[in-house]
């Protein structure tokens, strides 16, 4: 399978990456920084690119089977950027059949709770969803949406 990880060289990335490769998969690693990610494979193509740049991330999803969103802000500040991702992210995939498994590091940041705008539009589109999310904040997300 060609799985697409947005956010590889997070704390999240970081260990989804070199799982997915074992596994057998090819994995597409988009980071602003791909220099960061420490996995080196023959099946691991890194991708330089910004989640708030929608022409890097379409490119990025082109060809893929899956995308795991492994992307969370750096901050405990209040930004937009997780609202511009998913926002980005949902467009990019209504042009393809793809699943998205999101996995909310940051659930208590703004942006990633239940009923903030980025939950609406992944909720509201059309592809196929299933979030997932450490028992820490099973109180804080919805149930898979698949």
């Amino acid at each position: 399978m060609k799985v697409l990880i947005v956010g590889a060289t997070g704390n999240t990335g970081r260990l989804v990456t070199p799982r997915l490769l074992a596994a057998g998969h090819d994995v597409t690693a988009f980071a602003r920084q791909p220099a960061k990610l420490t996995a080196a494979a023959d099946r691991l193509r890194l991708v330089q690119g910004d989640v708030r740049d929608p022409p890097s991330l379409e490119l990025a999803v082109m060809g893929q089977d899956a995308v795991i969103a492994t992307f969370g802000p750096r901050t405990l500040g209040k930004t937009d950027v997780q609202e511009v991702f998913m926002r980005n992210l949902v467009a990019a995939m209504e042009h393809c059949d793809l699943i998205v498994v999101g996995c909310h590091a940051h659930a208590g940041i703004t942006g990633s709770l239940p009923g903030s705008e980025s939950m609406k539009l992944v909720a509201e589109s059309k592809i196929p969803v299933l979030v997932c999310r450490s028992s820490s904040q099973r109180q804080f997300l919805p149930s898979p949406m698949i």
